[in-house]
């Protein structure tokens, strides 16, 4: 007698072979996923130092150009030393009057003609956040070291034309530990009455000419970390203490917004020690 056997083909998955392998695509996304995130954002961070690095190469061209003098940050003193509200020329671009926009047209700002064709590059993190329209527009979320190195808003003792004049490189005693360039952003809470975050050009030393500033260093990168360029030439990551006064009383009201934006200081909120270059609020002797 011969038996014979139906082996009968499968024509697919079963149910539970197909929750297996969902279960397990799930399981590599959520392994791959923070990774990935993390490598973009690494990515994002080394272009935002590449470009705070093209900054500084351009700005150390201007001073090999102009007596060893860093680009001034901006003029708001005319000839004739009469304060000019418009001022017309900033580092990252011109305007003629209050209401119009930065340009870099017909040699634009003080830096900018040492940038080449392609200018000021934007932040590619700040491309999230909203497009100044006044005062900074135009400055790619970076900010310059107007008190101490672009100008000489916390060198002088009167508020003066001399606030305009920059400090030159051989004045500067400490190179590596005195802040050039850094990722900035301001609330847009005097301009439009809004708590956008906006471009802003300048890095807010802890102690201005009138006293305690609100912070404009914004940390926008890798948890909390914000790009610095230095006067010697090399960026780095620097990361938020969270601890830190963050404004003085003119921002009392917006206390939450500096925490919950990451708008703060690279350093300690007491002293300027990362800004003023080693010159201790008085230009040491050449």
């Amino acid at each position: 007698m011969r038996y014979e056997t139906t082996v009968r083909k499968r024509k697919g998955f079963t149910l539970v072979e197909l929750l297996v392998v969902i279960a397990i695509i799930a399981i590599l996304a959520g392994l791959l996923l923070p990774a990935l995130s993390r490598a973009r954002q690494s990515a994002w961070t080394a272009q935002c130092m590449s470009i705070v690095k093209q900054l500084l190469t351009a700005s150390a061209l201007y001073a090999a150009n102009w007596d060893d003098s860093f680009p001034p940050a901006g003029w708001q003193f005319d000839g004739d030393g009469n304060f000019d509200p418009v001022e017309p020329v900033r580092w990252h671009g011109a305007r003629s009057a209050m209401d119009e926009e930065w340009t870099t047209k017909g040699g634009g700002g003080t830096l900018t003609p040492y940038l080449g064709v392609d200018g000021i590059r934007q932040c590619p993190v700040f491309k999230r956040y909203f497009k100044a329209t006044d005062t900074s527009a135009g400055c790619g979320g970076y900010g310059y070291n107007k008190a101490y190195i672009g100008g000489s808003n916390c060198l002088v003792s009167d508020w003066g034309p001399e606030i305009d004049h920059p400090t030159r490189v051989t004045q500067v005693r400490k190179p590596g530990q005195t802040l050039m360039f850094a990722d900035t952003a301001f609330s847009a809470f005097f301009t439009d009455g809004s708590d956008k975050l906006i471009e802003y050009a300048f890095i807010e030393a802890p102690l201005g000419f009138w006293g305690e500033t609100n912070a404009s260093t914004h940390f926008r990168h890798l948890g909390s970390r914000a790009v610095a360029g230095w006067v010697d030439g090399h960026a780095s990551p620097e990361v938020l203490d969270p601890n830190l006064r963050r404004h003085n009383f003119f921002m009392a009201s917006q206390a939450s917004w500096f925490q919950e934006n990451n708008v703060g200081y690279i350093g300690s909120e007491d002293n300027n020690n990362l800004m003023n270059g080693g010159m201790d609020n008085g230009v040491p002797e050449m």
